[in-house]
């Protein structure tokens, strides 16, 4: 409840925000990604060097890299925002930035375990 507090908070301090997200840094950097060439028989980087300005950044430190962020699922969004631009962010998104260990998305047994011993951790269990 507090991040969607927080969400809720940055729209009423910023009147040009059209909604405001919770984020965490990106486990994985796009910079270190790959996908399939047109062949599909070898992988490439996913970004194309005209966008890191490096040949192999998949090779780099990513703290090289500037700062990527993964949205983890709390929003507020204003009324003018879904029903006169019938859009679930708009153009001005304001963030608030939280932990990783308070955002864990469950799509796997493995990542239900990963939550459970968070949570246990956080209970002191």
């Amino acid at each position: 409840p507090e991040f969607i507090d927080a969400c809720i908070n940055i729209l009423l301090q910023d009147p040009t925000a059209t909604s405001s997200r919770t984020v965490c840094e990106a486990s994985k950097h796009p910079y270190k990604l790959w996908r399939l060439d047109e062949s599909e028989k070898y992988v490439i980087p996913f970004c194309p060097k005209t966008m890191t300005g490096c040949d192999e950044p998949f090779g780099m430190p990513r703290q090289l890299f500037p700062l990527c962020l993964s949205h983890t699922d709390c929003i507020a969004i204003r009324y003018d925002t879904i029903m006169l631009q019938k859009s679930m962010s708009g153009p001005h998104i304001a963030f608030h930035k939280i932990e990783k260990t308070d955002s864990i998305d469950i799509d796997t047994i493995t990542d239900f375990y990963m939550a459970e011993l968070l949570l246990k951790a956080r209970l002191d269990i």
